[in-house]
């Protein structure tokens, strides 16, 4: 779940034409917003009945997360442009 709301909040951030700073850091906004929406998710559920916080369930949160990021990262590492023979 982590993973997908990461995925939305980078395009979220990607996407917006308003604020240049948000599109430049997008990738590193959306892990670090995703993150703390699961600790902050963990910190609500003392406050649920039946429900416990866990901080390994906010770490998972935080891997799923990470796990975007990395798939993201290794994705646009091959889209890199090779130079052609004209540009060397």
């Amino acid at each position: 779940m982590w993973f997908v709301l990461c995925l939305l909040m980078r395009r979220s951030f990607f996407f917006q034409e308003r604020y240049d700073t948000l599109k430049d850091h997008a990738l590193l906004l959306s892990f670090l917003v995703a993150s703390a929406y699961g600790a902050i998710d963990e910190v609500h559920q003392q406050y649920v009945p039946d429900r416990t916080p866990d901080a390994y369930d906010a770490v998972a949160d935080s891997v799923g997360a990470l796990f975007y990021v990395v798939i993201f990262r290794i994705a646009n590492r091959r889209k890199v442009a090779v130079p052609s023979s004209e540009e060397i």
